[in-house]
């Protein structure tokens, strides 16, 4: 699990991008602490822009269909496998 308790910014962001897996088997089995997740309102104030950005990027043009099924997802709490 992510250790998100208050530190520095900076050092928070290092240490969060440290802990995450590089590894397929590694990400997938990667236990994410989804009370967190809402409590901060990271998938509507973090997650959507990104994942807004990445579908534009990947495929030249927004697609809301595509985008609302992810964030769908997110919100479920799906296995990355699902």
């Amino acid at each position: 699990k992510l250790d998100l308790e208050p530190m520095p910014v900076q050092l928070s962001v290092q240490e969060l991008i440290q802990q995450i897996p590089t590894d397929k088997s590694e990400l997938f089995s990667y236990t994410i602490n989804w009370d967190v997740i809402e409590k901060h309102s990271i998938i509507p104030a973090r997650m959507a822009p990104w994942v807004t950005r990445k579908v534009e990027e990947y495929l030249g043009v927004p697609e809301d269909t595509l985008i609302s099924f992810v964030l769908d997802k997110l919100r479920a709490h799906c296995a990355p496998d699902a």
